[in-house]
């Protein structure tokens, strides 16, 4: 994982494509239907062009049902083209909402050298977690939407908004 890290570059070739690749993973995760799937993205903020729309991938991601977690690197995209703003918008939607509506944590660092660090952090979490299950009483319509809370003080929740159509 290490040696990966070093090789991230801090200026992206313009053909990458963070969404798509995201999109295929879901699909993947939603064929194999492992027990707790994780997705975990590292990425330097911005630098993307073109790629799968983020309502596609993230409808992807749900119903896969996994939790994505991202670690991003930030970057000065304030040279980045005109026309660049909307797929990066698009990627950033996915990284953003993706993390949060699954359930997932996104952590920005400032440099490469901090990855390991946001890595750490994101391992705690999955570590610290708990399983819950329910199932809905019988005359009750399957609503995609999901709302769990806590009252308890100095516990962190992290769960998804939404479920999978499943």
């Amino acid at each position: 994982m290490v040696k990966a890290i070093n090789g991230l570059s801090l200026n992206p070739p313009p053909h990458s494509n963070l969404t798509e690749g995201i999109l295929d993973i879901g699909k993947i995760i939603e064929k194999q239907r492992p027990e707790r799937p994780v997705v975990i993205v590292v990425a330097v903020s911005g630098g993307q062009s073109g790629g799968a729309s983020s309502n596609e991938v993230l409808n992807q991601l749900r119903q896969s049902g996994a939790m994505m977690s991202a670690v991003t690197i930030a970057t000065n995209s304030a040279n980045s083209p005109v026309g660049s703003l909307a797929d990066e918008s698009n990627r950033e939607q996915v990284i953003g909402d993706g993390a949060k509506q699954s359930g997932g944590r996104r952590v920005e660092v400032a440099a490469t050298i901090s990855v390991s660090k946001g890595l750490q952090q994101l391992a705690g979490d999955l570590s610290a977690q708990y399983m819950l299950q329910y199932v809905l009483p019988e005359g009750i319509k399957l609503d995609r939407r999901l709302n769990v809370s806590i009252k308890r003080r100095g516990v962190s929740l992290r769960a998804p908004s939404l479920i999978p159509d499943r």
